[in-house]
């Protein structure tokens, strides 16, 4: 039997594992929504600070609302005490994925990526929240239902927040050592240009291709961190780098003010719009499964349907033919109700009248030629009464 946690989600399979917790694919029991859940076995509450990032993940992300920013629905605690924390469901792969395959990419593609990602480090600096772990494994390049690529700022698990009473884990080096900022490798108190400086060590190695602070350990990492200049390089254009120098200053105060300068900078340096950043995505976009639909076989084709053109054609037919009938008809009635015209008078009379048993003997009178006005016009004397022909059905 599969597990449900919360009483509401159930699992359906594993979909990746970490150091201290794993992620699988769930289902809402109520809903029928596909979502992830993120759960610390009972084992890992050895570990105090893996259980306090959790509980940390979960209520600082409550706090944000961004489309880059991957939204948190539920914390459950189950009754083995493992902790669940129920996510939106991302398709997709993450930035660091992605350089580990295809190794650096395009300028233009860098930034597209980055704007977004800067939008939602602008909501959550907004709101007190500094995020203190960007790196590519931390930048998700979602696709949506309609294609379109979201990059999506994850796990917010070391994040400190000023603005409400989360209680994060201060006090300490937190975040991975090549990334975090100078102030934040010396443990001093940090704001959102810190944040700035981690995603523009970011870009760097993005386009690059090498990190400016790789080290054999994490300790050597930082030194450099703090003191390493980082130089330019051919693979940057210059004018991106000229934004990407100022974000990579030692000190606060010679970065960018904020995250939205940042990426109004950026943008500029590519010479590009926003949208047309955004549209290079497309290319990252990874392969959608393609829906197969077999067709069904041809129907057989049955005669029926030919039925009602043959009996069209016959009525069709029927009705021309008895169209014609009725006109032929009263035509002929024409013909016999016509008057004709007067015989012409005859000047004489025969002497006698012939008997039954006589032959009559012709007079000269009337055997005589008639003249061109006594001619007699044959024809045959009208009956009494007539029948009208009427149409009637074809065949009858």
């Amino acid at each position: 039997m599969q597990r449900v946690v919360g009483g509401k989600v159930r699992l359906l399979g594993k979909l990746a594992s970490g150091g201290m917790s794993d992620v699988y694919r769930g289902k809402n029991l109520a809903t029928g929504t596909e979502v992830a859940v993120k759960i610390l076995e009972p084992c890992a509450h050895q570990d105090e600070d893996a259980v306090e990032r959790f509980r940390t993940e979960a209520r600082v992300s409550a706090l944000l609302q961004h489309r880059s920013i991957v939204r948190v629905f539920d914390l459950f605690e189950e009754e083995d005490g493992s902790l669940a924390l129920v996510m939106e469901l991302l398709v997709g792969s993450t930035l660091e994925d992605r350089l580990a395959k295809d190794g650096p990419i395009d300028a233009d593609v860098a930034v597209a990526i980055a704007v977004p990602v800067l939008g939602a480090l602008a909501h959550a600096h907004a709101v007190g929240v500094i995020h203190r772990d960007v790196k590519p494994g931390n930048i998700f390049l979602a696709v949506e239902p309609d294609g379109r690529v979201t990059p999506k700022l994850l796990d917010f698990g070391v994040a400190k927040c000023e603005a409400s009473n989360v209680r994060t884990m201060d006090g300490r080096v937190l975040g991975t050592a090549r990334y975090v900022s100078p102030e934040q490798a010396r443990g001093e108190t940090l704001d959102g240009r810190s944040d700035i400086f981690s995603l523009a060590t970011l870009l760097y190695e993005a386009m690059t291709g090498e990190s400016p602070f790789a080290a054999r350990d994490a300790s050597t990492a930082l030194a450099k961190v703090i003191d390493a200049p980082v130089d330019a390089h051919d693979r940057i254009p210059t004018r991106v780098w000229l934004v990407l120098q100022k974000a990579l200053a030692k000190q606060t105060y010679a970065r960018h003010a904020n995250a939205s300068a940042f990426a109004t900078a950026l943008v500029a340096a590519t010479g590009k719009t926003e949208d047309d950043l955004a549209s290079l995505l497309h290319d990252e976009r990874p392969p959608l499964p393609v829906l197969t639909i077999s067709e069904p076989p041809p129907r057989p084709r049955s005669t029926r349907r030919r039925v009602w053109p043959i009996a069209v054609g016959v009525a069709a037919g029927a009705a021309l033919v008895a169209t014609l009938i009725f006109a032929l008809a009263a035509k002929h009635d024409e013909a016999i109700a016509a008057p004709l015209p007067p015989a012409p008078t005859q000047t004489q009379a025969p002497t006698q009248t012939p008997t039954q048993t006589q032959t009559p003997t012709p007079t000269p009178t009337q055997t005589a030629t008639p003249t061109a006005t006594q001619r007699v016009r044959p024809h045959t004397a009208p009956s009494t009464t007539h029948t009208k022909a009427v149409a009637t059905t074809p065949g009858f």
